[in-house]
């Protein structure tokens, strides 16, 4: 299992080839990748999608805003 917390942070910190070149590496067919933020960016969440198989979606609350 691969999981990243604030994945939008992680990818705009330019991580992202750094990831791609770890995940490469990762070979099992049952590998599930998790990626969690509280603000995704539109861009990024794209990426992510292309990356994954059968990508869920799970938003709690309003789609980037603070909670109360």
């Amino acid at each position: 299992m691969f999981v990243a917390d604030e994945a939008d942070t992680l990818f705009d910190l330019g991580f992202f080839e750094d990831v791609s070149t770890i995940l490469k590496k990762c070979t099992s067919k049952k590998l599930q990748k998790v990626y969690f933020s509280a603000t995704m960016q539109p861009a990024i969440e794209e990426v992510l999608k292309s990356d994954m198989v059968d990508p869920i979606k799970i938003t709690i609350g309003l789609k980037n805003a603070a909670a109360k």
